[in-house]
């Protein structure tokens, strides 16, 4: 029988039954695949191979198929091979969408190693700085009793150069002047309130022992508070006004004070605080000069002088440096275990501190703590999520250290770390770490390593009353953690608590009774509460990673070269194409069966 040509058709157009076929075929595809732009791309492949051998007529009426004609005896085959087609192109459609979300494998790559001799977190640990330029009342008591706050430096940084204790009057360093919103008199009730105690520094760049002396007897006999520290001076290195009473100050000034100098200025304020107050202890320094060893040449004759009679060096970190303008989270990220990062720095002042007075076993407190120093290509990250995330790893990092106070700078001000940025508005990321996530911790840390190839993941074990606690903080910005409990001890008849926070989401708690593995996304924070208390063992780490589909990666390239094999077979030997039609449909069938169980 011969096939008959539709009216109006040309020598090169398909079949219309093919035709027809691809028509009502591609917007179900299209429908099938809306969600994935690969797999669109990999339907139209098929769809092209498809396209190359179709078959057509001739005006003749024999069929050609690249080029070959041979004469077909039955209309049924191009029907058959289209149907076959058809059901074909649409299985890979359906079983490329059934691959749409990979599958992904899980590679140990690392593990979190807890124990060892757990030691108390300091009373002091928890810190936070506080100035008197900004409102404080009922409503940050709320706000700072829901973290682990216990210790408040006030008036913290710069302030403490500027701030005049008896009149609440600050000085800027170009001279001008206004009251303080909240006054150390207000400030201390408040303290009371919420339980706190505080680090109170005196002004030592107008070099008056004098003025330190009467603020302390204002402080402990007027007011009646006696602080936990006295620190004296406050980053000297940046001194401008050095011996220049506050009245005079103005921005032509650069009056500086040399590290040798500056302790032997320091004995004299620690003999005046003395004098008044002969027992509570006082912290010298306040530094912190932003680069690696910046800080040996003011620490190293400070402790000369007057090493044995300070009970801290007090120090500031900020891990940033210099950097190219298009600086990415990669790098934010990078300066945490960088030259300026929490761990190298307080190494560094700790031999300082040895180097100056062998005999000594003073203390580095970290009374500042944040990413970055108010300006800088990595500023821009501070404020939000990222910045929380920065933090959480350095807590980890000052429980491993064993710092007995590190205050984070600070609650609120006009730099982007702080908790509430700018003054009045809304609190921050990372008061959120500090009210949502860090309160779950407990009250002695368990030694905390983490093992293996891992990197840009730490972590921190606490106990407590209720249990160990564990802060896992993942800073990689691509690629699922698992974390595998299996190797630690859950308390009996108990149940696992998790507070989840990832980049772009809200903290989540979630409480699992039998818990086993648990995904950590790229840039998120977790704490899981409900440990034994005595807990060690290890926290498998691993990492997930995107595995082609097999359905996707295999059955698609079955059913094309079923279409290949059909078509070439079936025009070269027209007798077969009814039975390979059947053939092919049925190879079809198989492959919707294999992609609805896969």
């Amino acid at each position: 029988m011969k096939v008959r040509k539709s009216p109006g058709a040309t020598a090169s157009d398909p079949p219309t039954s093919f035709r027809a076929g691809f028509s009502g075929l591609v917007p179900l595809f299209y429908a099938s695949s809306r969600r994935s732009t690969e797999l669109r791309s990999s339907i139209w492949w098929v769809v092209n191979v498809v396209s190359t051998l179709r078959l057509r007529t001739d005006t003749t009426g024999r069929l050609t198929r690249l080029g070959a004609k041979v004469r077909t005896r039955t209309p049924g085959l191009r029907v058959s091979l289209v149907l076959a087609s058809t059901v074909l192109l649409y299985l890979g459609g359906l079983t490329i969408g059934a691959e749409a979300m990979p599958r992904t494998s899980a590679v140990a790559v690392g593990s979190i190693a807890v124990g060892g001799s757990p030691s108390p977190i300091g009373p002091a640990f928890w810190g936070l700085n506080v100035n008197p330029t900004i409102h404080f009342g009922a409503a940050d008591v709320a706000n700072l009793e829901k973290t682990p706050v216990t210790y408040v430096r006030y008036p913290a940084g710069l302030y403490a150069e500027e701030y005049n204790y008896t009149s609440g009057v600050m000085t800027k360093g170009d001279g001008t002047s206004f009251l303080a919103l909240n006054p150390i008199g207000s400030f201390i009730g408040y303290c009371k309130q919420m339980g706190c105690k505080m680090i109170l520094g005196l002004p030592l760049e107008i070099n008056s022992s004098s003025t330190a002396a009467y603020y302390v007897t204002y402080v402990e006999h007027t007011l009646g508070y006696v602080p936990a520290y006295w620190e004296l001076g406050n980053s000297p290195g940046s001194y401008t006004h050095f011996n220049i009473s506050w009245s005079h100050w103005s921005t032509t000034q650069n009056s500086r004070v040399q590290p040798t100098q500056f302790a032997l200025i320091l004995k004299t304020f620690i003999a005046a605080v003395r004098a008044i107050d002969s027992s509570t202890p006082i912290l010298g320094f306040g530094g912190g000069e932003v680069r690696p060893n910046g800080d040996a040449a003011w620490v190293i004759p400070m402790m000369q002088s007057d090493g044995p009679e300070l009970a801290g060096v007090s120090v500031h970190s900020y891990a940033a440096l210099p950097s190219p303008p298009n600086a990415n989270l990669r790098d934010f990220f990078s300066l945490i275990g960088g030259p300026l990062g929490l761990p190298k720095q307080v190494a560094a002042h700790r031999l300082y501190v040895t180097q100056g007075c062998a005999n000594c076993s003073t203390p580095v407190f970290v009374t500042e703590d944040a990413p970055t120093y108010v300006s800088g290509p990595f500023y821009q990250f501070d404020a939000g999520f990222p910045g929380a995330l920065f933090e959480a790893a350095q807590v980890t990092q000052a429980l491993a250290l064993g710092l007995p106070n590190v205050d984070w700078f600070e609650y609120e001000s006009n730099f982007a770390g702080d908790w509430i940025y700018p003054p009045g508005a809304a609190l921050s990321s990372v008061y959120t770490l500090f009210s949502q996530l860090l309160p779950t911790l407990g009250s002695i840390y368990v030694p905390t390593s983490i093992d293996g190839p891992i990197t840009n993941v730490y972590a921190a074990v606490t106990a407590g009353p209720r249990g160990s606690s564990v802060l896992v903080v993942n800073t990689n910005t691509e690629g699922t953690l698992t974390l595998d409990f299996g190797g630690m001890g859950i308390r009996p008849g108990g149940q696992l608590s998790e507070v989840y926070w990832a980049s772009g989401s809200s903290p989540q708690a979630a409480t699992f009774s039998s818990p086993s593995s648990f995904p950590m996304g790229p840039l998120s924070v977790a704490v899981f509460s409900g440990l034994s208390a005595g807990v060690e063992g290890t926290i498998g780490i691993g990492a997930s990673t995107p595995q082609p589909g097999f359905t996707a990666q295999y059955l698609s390239a079955i059913g094309a070269i079923s279409i290949l094999f059909g078509a070439a077979t079936s025009a070269f030997v027209p007798g077969l194409g009814r039975y390979l039609g059947a053939g092919v449909s049925g190879t079809g069938a198989i492959l919707l069966w294999l992609a609805l169980i896969s």
